[in-house]
């Protein structure tokens, strides 16, 4: 080997060597040519640093994706069960799953109404007003408010929330799960299985009310009707209890205008004026007996009471008739007024009695309303009915005033969420599954639906740079973890479960 050849081969060696160090230096930069992400402090690092790398990424997710053909294979058989009934399917719930919370508040308040419907039930509400049961039809204070248009009033502050205060909220979730929920989906939707994700986009989010389809809806509807009728149902009473008030005003007021007939100092002016206003009480008494429910047996029974206290009566009026004679004829009048409120006094309490229990349960319709909303609809509380009208001294009917009605009122503060807008998130997806809810209840094939969770719980990737004499080359790699469980609508877990690993 010559010096001149060894000389060349010296140079050669060292260009090699030149080119190496500026490959290697740069190399990183240009082979990995990466647009910069954010790190987890908020910083952009560039591509190839060591926190991020889009080609690591891209195998992390078709990782994710192996994943989720793994996870759609192990449940399609379990999915496709020819036991499980028609209409079924799945619903696909990430590992933070915002449509869980909303279904446990649905079925809260689906029991809620139903408590409510129960009761209403349980207590007759359906009998009517005391004064319909009277002879002569309908009830004769028709002048006064029976709370029909207090009903409508509630029916529509109510459904005025679903125009002006409804609104949507996304749960998306970590975009982990959410993209192992589509990937999961789209694979479970080619074998042609029904595939629910409420917490990517809620069924019927989008559409419009209808009481019959959606069983929440239907409940509150049926709510609002019980709301009204107990309202009709408590004033009717209230008049009831208020116009016996005054019956036994008036009675005992008739009563006391006899004993002063059997005073022989008084004169023959004071006498008629005392006759008078004891025509006019009993004209009172006779229009207010039927309004407090008294019908039938009850009512002969009272009449032929009134023939003896106005046979007596006429004894009273007889000037000609002995100071003894007077005695025992207020004395019949009195037993007789006694035997007729025997008959009086049992309706009256049960016409107490209705009206409070109504007014108990109408309060906590009204209290379970107004929390629903939000504090949109709020109640002001009824006031107790004034005094019937009656016929006045002079026969003519005498117009009183019924106390102001209970009328809902629109508040002006009200919570940004109302539990309505998340109950009717998930009443959608109850229709969606196929409950419905009837006069004799709910009713569900719990066995057609099932409960995938999903979880994509590591990702990760690295890259591998190898550097030699003839330059630096860059390795890349990148996998994820995911898990799954598929649940009955009860709870129980299914016999497989798995965690795919890439």
């Amino acid at each position: 080997m010559t010096r001149a050849f060894f000389r060349q081969m010296m140079y050669f060696l060292a260009a090699i060597t030149f080119f190496s160090i500026s490959v290697a230096q740069t190399s990183p930069s240009t082979a990995s040519p990466t647009a910069s992400a954010a790190s987890p402090g908020g910083a952009a690092s560039a591509g190839g640093a060591g926190t991020y790398s889009i080609e690591a990424e891209i195998f992390a997710y078709k990782s994710l994706q192996t994943n989720s053909a793994a996870i759609a294979n192990d449940v399609i058989p379990l999915l496709t069960a020819t036991n499980r009934g028609p209409g079924g399917g799945v619903v696909i719930i990430p590992s933070a799953s915002a449509i869980l919370p909303a279904f446990q508040l649905w079925r809260s308040n689906m029991l809620i109404i139903e408590n409510f419907t129960s009761q209403y039930r349980a207590g007759q509400y359906d009998t009517g007003c005391p004064a319909a049961q009277a002879a002569g039809g309908p009830p004769s204070f028709g002048a006064y408010a029976t709370a029909a248009t207090q009903g409508v009033g509630v029916i529509q502050s109510i459904l005025a929330l679903f125009s002006t205060s409804q609104t949507v909220t996304e749960f998306a979730g970590t975009i982990q799960d959410q993209g192992l929920m589509s990937a999961v989906s789209r694979k479970l939707r080619a074998s042609k299985i029904q595939v629910l994700t409420p917490d990517i986009f809620a069924p019927w989010a989008i559409a419009n009310i209808d009481g019959n389809d959606f069983p929440f809806v239907r409940r509150l509807a049926t709510l609002i009707g019980i709301h009204g009728h107990l309202q009709d149902f408590y004033q009717c009473n209230a008049l009831a209890v208020s116009a016996a008030s005054q019956l036994q005003q008036a009675e005992m007021k008739r009563e006391a205008d006899y004993a002063k007939l059997t005073d022989p100092a008084l004169t023959a002016d004071k006498k008629q004026d005392v006759l008078t206003e004891i025509g006019s009480l009993k004209t009172q008494i006779d229009f207010l007996r039927p309004k407090i429910g008294i019908t039938g047996d009850d009512q002969k029974s009272i009449q032929q009471a009134e023939n003896k206290i106005r046979d007596a009566g006429e004894i009273l009026a007889n000037p000609s008739k002995s100071a003894p004679q007077k005695a025992t004829a207020l004395n019949e009048i009195r037993t007789y007024d006694a035997a007729n409120s025997a008959v009086e006094e049992p309706l009256i309490i049960t016409a107490t009695r209705k009206a409070a229990k109504a007014q108990s349960l109408v309060n906590g319709i009204e209290a379970y309303l107004a929390g629903l909303t939000g504090g949109a609809v709020n109640f002001a509380p009824p006031a107790a009915s004034s005094a019937a009208a009656s016929p006045s001294a002079g026969g003519a009917a005498a117009t009183g005033t019924n106390a102001a009605s209970p009328t809902p009122a629109v508040s002006s503060t009200t919570s940004a969420t109302p539990p309505i807008v998340t109950i009717l998130q998930a009443d959608g997806l109850a229709r969606k599954m196929g409950f419905s809810v009837s006069d004799e209840g709910l009713s569900f094939n719990f066995d057609a639906w099932r409960i995938l969770w999903v979880k994509s719980l590591e990702s990760g990737g690295a890259i591998i740079t190898k550097s030699s004499i003839f330059g630096s080359h860059p390795h890349f790699g990148g996998g994820a973890v995911s898990g799954y469980a598929l649940f009955k609508l009860d709870g129980t877990l299914e016999p497989v479960s798995y965690m795919p690993q890439q």
